[in-house]
């Protein structure tokens, strides 16, 4: 896993998974009350970049969106 950005409420990984290369953009905060609202914000860019796919847009394949411990993960394709 290598770490690509990380900041208090956001953070972005480079892993592999059955030999291809995903990011992972989590979505956390350190309250975990608050960290429930970030679903919302995580559906929000899923939705976004799987409708920029689907006009033909060069954007990350998204391949699932998932709640963690912590907060929401998006995963990605990546490029």
């Amino acid at each position: 896993m290598l770490v690509l950005s990380a900041r208090p409420f956001r953070s972005v990984v480079l892993d592999a998974c059955e030999g291809k290369a995903v990011v992972s953009k989590r979505f956390h905060h350190p309250n975990p009350l608050l960290a429930c609202f970030y679903g919302a914000r995580a559906r929000r860019e899923f939705a976004a970049l799987a409708a920029l796919e689907r006009a033909g847009l060069p954007v990350p394949h998204p391949l699932e969106i998932r709640s963690t411990g912590t907060g929401w993960e998006i995963r990605l394709a990546a490029v």
